[in-house]
């Protein structure tokens, strides 16, 4: 990474990511005093919290977005939101990114403006609740995703071991009790973990990092702890992943994608049990 100002650039080649970080401090949580009341009476603690932060993201100098998110990662997470809403491609469209943590600023040059910067007219927050407000999706997006070919397949025993073990490893979510995970899995274990107050970033910062690592996830299963909706499964058809987990509930547009674009949908992981929704031929089960 190159210094610039007060933050950093990103080169388009041979990106490196930011660190994830592997421990709790200021930048992620700031400490409380609050009246804990329960039954046994009342009583003064302290509690971590976590931080909830702006990051707004340009386009070739245009203003866009922001999203309400943690102070971590800003990178994965501008490069991940702008590839699942179609403004890149993949790589090769990246000139350049520059990320000014203090600020709460990314600024990407593309070498080409897609013609939805051309149709988009001012500039919008997406506030860290699980759904994306007044955003630029909607169920057509569906249409630009291709059907996913992988002959991926996974011991259902494994979902298992993983869903616990991404839940083991979210340090945020054990601090703080206040934010999702996401998980890539892969044939050799976990590729990345990524946690954020909004579901759908956290998605965005595992799609920004297969993009700033140039890794594919077609060989991969996508675990998550929010719910199945329809703007998951598309981004995760545009992500390539054949396998979509979730310790939560599915959708039933959801369900009807997963069908269409030919990925399998788990959900309702939890107890040793899981239910299987669409194309459960890649689960194995040993019967």
């Amino acid at each position: 990474m190159q210094e610039y100002g007060r933050g950093y650039r990103v080169k388009p080649v041979g990106i490196q990511p930011e660190p994830a970080g592997a421990g709790l401090g200021k930048d992620l949580c700031e400490r409380f005093s609050v009246t804990r009341i329960s039954r046994q009476g009342r009583r003064e603690v302290e509690k971590e919290i976590v931080r909830e932060v702006p990051l707004t993201i340009f386009v070739n100098g245009r203003e866009i977005v922001t999203l309400l998110t943690v102070h971590k990662g800003f990178d994965a997470l501008a490069l991940g939101f702008l590839y699942c809403e179609g403004w890149i491609r993949d790589r090769s469209v990246i000139d350049d990114v520059r990320v000014d943590p203090e600020a709460g600023a990314v600024r990407v040059e593309l070498r080409e403006a897609p013609i939805l910067a051309e149709r988009f007219v001012g500039k919008r927050l997406v506030p860290s609740s699980c759904g994306r407000a007044t955003s630029f999706y909607n169920v057509v997006d569906s249409i630009h995703c291709r059907p996913v070919v992988s002959d991926f397949r996974l011991p259902w025993v494994r979902i298992l071991e993983w869903m616990e073990e991404m839940l083991r490893s979210a340090a945020l979510y054990r601090a703080t009790r206040c934010t999702h995970s996401v998980a890539l899995y892969g044939e050799q274990g976990r590729v990345y973990l990524e946690e954020d107050i909004g579901r759908h970033n956290g998605l965005d910062r595992v799609v920004g990092r297969c993009l700033l690592e140039d890794r594919s996830a077609g060989r991969c299963a996508l675990l998550l702890t929010g719910r199945l909706s329809s703007e998951v499964v598309i981004k995760a058809a545009r992500l390539g992943v054949p396998i979509l987990v979730s310790r939560s509930a599915p959708t039933s547009l959801a369900l009807g994608l997963g069908n269409q674009l030919s990925m399998t949908l788990v959900a309702y992981v939890r107890g040793g049990a899981m239910n299987v929704y669409t194309h459960g031929w890649r689960i194995l089960t040993g019967e």
